[in-house]
């Protein structure tokens, strides 16, 4: 019933060599990369009755740097964008695997759920700090960083004549508020 030990050795070197081969031969393409940056626009808002904990933002432009790379061997076919249901693609010819490509997208009011935004510009001045703006006089705002009101989902397709590859890439996406109250003394940074 048992086999000899030469034949376990052979087969045991077959098995390696043949997995050693096709890894050789078959092996898969290093993947390529797809790096987004993204700006943070800021939204201007009038002082809001006190109490009131969430605020509906109005349509948001974005503006993204977007530098993408495919694998040895594989040409750039296309790359796609999507925040909500906001959409856009690019075909080879709008980027570069070279350089930064630039692209814009924007996002209507009713894609952006309302944001939470406790005592931020309710007329309560409070303990504002002053920020200074070129070097000289201070703002005048109160300012609110928020984190994560969107995301961003980004594809890159790589291709050649026998083969493709797709790359996958993802952002989350802040704004930041800004109080135009022409009553404040100053400017609240949070974040």
């Amino acid at each position: 019933m048992g086999m000899n030990v030469g034949k376990v050795s052979s087969l045991l070197l077959l098995f390696l060599v043949a997995v050693c081969c096709r890894n050789a031969a078959g092996q898969e393409p290093v993947p390529g990369t797809l790096t987004i940056t993204a700006d943070t626009p800021v939204v201007e808002t009038m002082p809001r009755s006190a109490g009131r904990s969430f605020m509906r933002l109005p349509s948001i432009v974005y503006t993204f740097e977007l530098e993408a790379h495919c694998a040895a061997g594989l040409m750039p076919r296309m790359m796609s964008l999507s925040i909500a249901d906001t959409r856009t693609s690019l075909a080879a010819d709008d980027f570069s695997t070279e350089t930064v490509t630039l692209a814009k997208l924007e996002i209507p009011a009713a894609q952006i759920a309302p944001v939470a935004v406790d005592n931020f510009c309710s007329g309560d001045a409070g303990a504002r700090d002053l920020i200074q703006t070129n070097g000289n006089r201070a703002d005048e705002r109160e300012v609110l960083r928020i984190s994560s009101v969107l995301s961003v989902q980004a594809s890159l397709l790589c291709a050649s004549e026998t083969e493709s590859q797709m790359t996958y890439s993802s952002k989350s996406l802040d704004v930041m508020l800004s109080c135009n109250d022409p009553q404040a003394g100053g400017a609240k940074v949070s974040y």
